[in-house]
């Protein structure tokens, strides 16, 4: 018997309806029969790692439940092809919605809680954004007064009142939404920010007040998989500062200032900001670590603007403007303490300010709570978390060779031959540079241009075409290189052969 088909399962076609003869599905019955032509037509859903097609349930506008089924339900569907194999749509799971939250007062007055009618858990968000003075827009949260500010914007210049999706199409103009994934999956995290630090444009005053637009403040929100709420986090902190020799300087920053979050493979949201004042939080929304300058001025007190700045699943790099780059490695009481030890001479440690068991805590209001102000040394063991900050001379190569960097790419150090992450880096005159964590150990400072000009890019194109995108494969072998002239290449990590190369430039001409 097949187990993985129900007591009635629908038929699939016969073995000489596929490309190739005899079937090649290890789950089906040879005695089948084929499914009347109304059942070919595909159907929706969303593909997970595996390759099955996984049904949910999701609110409609009414906040009611709804399946992708038009009779209600989410029926299995039939066998279709798809090349030489045979596959079908089955419900995993019956009753997935996105966007529950548990009602706790409702879970305290009720026994029964186990039914999602009955109080026990609610079936929407509109609790939450009646306690944080938000309106969602899918992934996207905007202040309910900003809101109000398109809505009569809209009225009053295009004489419309608008339907929902119209107010979310001028509400994406003037602001981004960052959203950003565990790499092995599970949580996942947004926040809105305006384009400008005006409050995005509706309502911002001539002197760049935002008495009615976006507002000093944005929420970051970190979720499981199927959109339940699991933290809030205020931002910025309400006494955002980071410590100089034992000294706190107060930052003063605002939702427009983050360049990028993500999260590590350990589950540590990382949240970069321009000037590369880089903050760390857990999934309860606890800072893990104070807040530092992954590329600092002399002084420490003030950092270097980015150009971007790339989240990996071992911590972050970042590209400054004046093409400085540093690598954040960042660590925990589970990893071997000696690897720290064989850190280059550059960098320095990012320790919590604390003893594990006050390490400052941010609350759902932005206030942080610290006891001390001086880094906690290693002495026999590391802290629950700290940090590793390599610098890298980059910019003294970039001057040296008369060329710029485009955008960066990290090799996690799993899979590099140093046992040590490795930054890769987009030249000007279309190479990539590849740059190891302990320069004053390695010769040419570590940084090695790999020449790849004549590979990369290069098909049917007349001058260099720069990368403007890399990204490395989740097994670390490939690289994918997205360039000026919208030619997507992927090559072997160390660009010995070339995997695929396509022409994207009849579709797009921005990078993926």
């Amino acid at each position: 018997m097949n187990p993985f088909d129900d007591d009635t399962p629908p038929r699939r076609p016969p073995s000489h309806g596929f490309i190739g003869g005899a079937s090649t599905n290890p789950f089906g019955d040879d005695d089948y029969d084929a499914p009347s032509a109304s059942n070919t037509n595909a159907t929706s859903g969303v593909n997970n790692s595996s390759g099955a097609i996984v049904c949910s349930t999701f609110l409609d506008s009414n906040n009611e439940e709804f399946y992708d089924g038009d009779d209600g339900t989410a029926a299995e569907s039939a066998w279709q092809d798809l090349g030489d194999l045979p596959y079908r749509r089955v419900r995993l799971y019956s009753n997935v919605a996105w966007g529950r939250m548990k009602n706790t007062q409702n879970m305290m007055s009720t026994n029964n809680t186990n039914n999602p009618d009955d109080g026990g858990i609610e079936s929407t968000m509109q609790q939450h954004e009646q306690q944080t003075n938000e309106e969602r827009f899918g992934l996207s949260w905007y202040p309910k007064t900003y809101v109000e500010t398109v809505r009569a914007h809209q009225s009053a210049v295009l004489v419309t009142s608008g339907d929902k999706g119209e107010i979310a199409r001028l509400l994406s103009t003037t602001t981004t939404t960052f959203v950003a994934g565990c790499p092995n999956g599970g949580p996942i995290a947004s926040v809105t920010i305006p384009l400008t630090g005006g409050g995005g444009g509706f309502g911002s005053t001539s002197g760049g007040g935002t008495t009615s637009g976006f507002g000093p403040r944005t929420t970051i929100r970190i979720m499981n998989n199927a959109g339940v709420v699991l933290s809030t986090i205020l931002f910025p902190p309400r006494d955002l500062a980071v410590t100089v020799q034992s000294k706190r300087v107060q930052m003063h920053r605002g939702p427009s200032d983050i360049l990028s979050i993500g999260f590590t493979s350990r589950c540590v949201l990382v949240v970069v900001l321009r000037d590369s004042l880089t903050l760390c939080y857990d999934l309860s929304g606890k800072n893990v670590l104070p807040p530092f300058f992954a590329l600092p001025e002399k002084s420490h007190m003030t950092g270097n603007d980015l150009l971007e700045a790339s989240v990996f699943e071992g911590g972050v790099a970042v590209l400054g403007s004046d093409m400085n780059s540093a690598v954040v490695e960042l660590l925990d009481e589970h990893d071997d303490p000696s690897y720290a030890d064989g850190a280059d001479v550059a960098s320095r440690r990012i320790v919590p300010l604390v003893a594990p068991s006050l390490v400052n805590t941010a609350s759902q209001d932005g206030t942080t709570q610290s006891a001390a102000t001086t880094a906690s040394p290693f002495f026999l063991s590391p802290p629950p978390h700290y940090a590793i900050v390599t610098p890298l001379p980059t910019a003294m190569f970039a001057r040296a060779k008369h060329l710029s960097f485009g955008c960066i790419a990290v090799l996690p150090r799993q899979y590099s031959p140093s046992r040590r992450p490795e930054l890769f880096l987009s030249t000007s005159d279309g190479s990539v540079v590849v740059s190891e964590l302990q320069p004053s150990l390695s010769p040419n400072n570590g940084l090695t241009d790999v020449d790849c000009r004549s590979k990369i890019g290069s098909s049917g194109s007349i001058g260099i075409a720069p990368i403007v995108s890399m990204s490395f494969a989740p097994n670390g072998r490939f690289l994918a290189c997205f360039t000026s002239n919208s030619v997507l290449t992927v090559v072997s990590t160390t660009f010995e052969s070339i995997v695929l190369e396509f022409d994207t430039s009849s579709g797009s001409s921005s990078p993926p």
